[in-house]
């Protein structure tokens, strides 16, 4: 057993796959991986690494649940449109091709005088749309 397989092991563990299981399940492609939880990691790496504080926001409510939301990142950028004074820009971290943005729509609409840019990293082109950036996710340090 050589230290890659050791290490995959450690990452991948079960209780009841071996390491030559856990192997061929990740080489056939069988493995179930959260790959949400891998690009929010990744996100939250590169915007650590340029000195920004991440903040995690979460509304539940159980009477009136068209305002729960979710926000990967908070971060304080400053706003061209508020002077170039600090706003919080909301960040979303997605994982697949096809994603809805609700949350980020809410997060807008309850908090506008307080929201700048906001920022959606995904596995797509660049694009502007309507105040809101969408990066590649290989772009996350300039986010």
């Amino acid at each position: 057993m050589n230290s890659y397989t050791i290490r995959l092991e450690q990452s991948f563990a079960t209780n009841t796959a071996t390491s030559d299981e856990t192997l061929r399940a990740v080489l056939f492609d069988q493995l179930g991986v959260n790959e949400g939880m891998l690009v929010e990691n990744y996100v939250a790496q590169q915007l650590r690494a340029k000195g920004d504080e991440l903040f995690f926001y979460s509304r539940y409510d159980r009477k009136d649940s068209s305002w729960n939301m979710e926000i990967d990142f908070l971060v304080v950028r400053p706003f061209a449109d508020a002077a170039g004074k600090p706003r919080i820009s909301p960040v979303e971290a997605k994982s697949t091709k096809r994603y809805g943005t609700k949350s980020l729509d809410k997060f807008r609409e309850k908090f506008p005088g307080q929201t700048g840019l906001e920022l959606v990293l995904h596995p797509k082109q660049m694009a502007r749309l309507q105040g809101r950036v969408y990066l590649p996710l290989y772009m996350a340090h300039l986010a």
